[in-house]
């Protein structure tokens, strides 16, 4: 699951939060902090041990989902940023109104945040189906190839036996 940081500091090697804002745009700064600000902030109202909307790992997975399913859930994952991106970007802008920290914003940002936590989990728990479904396929052609190397060492073994009776 990817944490608060932004798509910078990931690529920044040093690590250093600073640095990679400093060479940001202003706007786009503002942006990324604001952002990180309502994230943050949103993680905190999901319960004082942290572990409100967490998603688990070590679930087992549903169904296998089909692969144009997932593909449909990254588009509304990435639909679903875009408007997170907008509304955020709509609350910092120069044209706002002077409440620049409009709660409905906030609010609106806030419910977009779950609503994109949601879609990643459903996209997680898809991928792990996904998995799991491929390691079955794996583990099923593995053993057919060991069934029929073991049906030909009996061929083997019984065309061995019919020439050693043959010769008695």
């Amino acid at each position: 699951m990817m944490s608060n940081s932004n798509a910078f500091e990931e690529g920044n090697n040093s690590g250093d939060k600073a640095s990679s804002c400093a060479e940001m745009p202003p706007v786009l700064r503002g942006l990324v902090t604001h952002i990180d600000a309502i994230a943050a902030g949103a993680d905190a109202t999901n319960g004082s041990d942290g572990r409100g909307n967490k998603i688990q790992n070590d679930e087992l997975p549903p169904s296998p989902v089909a692969t144009v399913e997932l593909l449909r859930q990254i588009d509304d994952l990435y639909e679903t940023y875009t408007r997170l991106v907008e509304v955020v970007y709509r609350s910092l802008a120069p044209t706002a109104a002077p409440s620049s920290g409009d709660p409905t914003d906030v609010e609106q940002a806030d419910v977009i945040i779950r609503e994109l936590k949601g879609r990643v989990g459903a996209l997680q728990a898809g991928i792990r189906s996904k998995v799991h479904q491929v390691g079955r396929f794996a583990l099923i052609n593995h053993l057919n190839l060991e069934v029929q190397q073991r049906q030909a060492a009996v061929a083997r073994m019984e065309s061995v036996l019919a020439t050693t009776r043959r010769h008695i």
